[in-house]
């Protein structure tokens, strides 16, 4: 009988630690699982905000290439875009980055700066001169 009771207590050590062997291989899946989908929500936003980065230079040059008078409407509100009008580039930031994308004429302005942030609705519309981002 002593002998049974021993082999008992032998194969509840085996199955702890066979289980416990289990749960370290499941605890580095699920850790790769959060590491990939991080690096993967990342990216989507990453190429959202390169995305409206694109849009607002194309705005941008689409405003400009239409000649005098010409106007468009436009709300910003996922990002925090700046428009950097003596550089001819735009820079889009989120909680954890930036993305930069450029457009073709120097003559961006908010009517007082070539240097700007913009958030919500805006009229866009070229002066002759510049293309002017003035808010609404």
């Amino acid at each position: 009988m002593l002998l049974l009771a021993n082999l008992k207590g032998q194969a509840s050590v085996e199955v702890l630690i066979a289980v416990s062997i289990l749960l370290i291989i499941l605890a580095f899946a699920f850790n790769t699982y959060i590491e990939r989908k991080r690096e993967v929500d990342w990216s989507e936003e990453f190429l959202d905000a390169k995305s409206e980065c694109y849009k607002t230079s194309s705005l941008i040059s689409r405003v400009r290439a239409n000649g005098k008078n010409f106007l468009e409407i436009a709300t910003f509100i996922d990002y925090k875009i700046s428009i950097y009008g003596d550089l001819r580039s735009i820079g889009v930031f989120w909680d954890s980055g930036s993305t930069y994308c450029t457009f073709s004429t120097v003559n961006v302005t908010n009517i007082t700066h070539s240097r700007f942030d913009v958030f919500g609705e805006y009229r866009i519309f070229n002066d002759g001169t510049n293309v002017v981002f003035e808010k609404t």
